[in-house]
């Protein structure tokens, strides 16, 4: 049952932070250079559909991946230490 509420509160969080306004490669460029967007959008995987996106995102989390900041560009679990 735990795992099934873990499951819901990723798939919940991974789908309001993609339905929240902004470009988080507009948050990690800081400019707008469509060249530089589309470069940026294909390695932070954000131009695969969203269920790829969730899937590599799930991946990631099972392997202890929580990726890389958007603000700072450290891995996240540097991050939180």
């Amino acid at each position: 049952m735990s795992i099934v509420s873990l499951f819901g509160a990723v798939l919940v969080t991974f789908v309001v932070t993609h339905l929240l306004p902004g470009n988080p490669v507009l948050v990690h460029a800081g400019f707008k250079i469509p060249s530089t967007i589309k470069f940026l959008e294909k390695q932070m995987g954000l131009d695969q559909p969203l269920p790829v996106q969730f899937g590599l995102y799930m991946a990631g989390l099972v392997h202890g991946d929580l990726g890389q900041s958007w603000y700072t560009g450290n891995p996240v679990t540097l991050d939180l230490n």
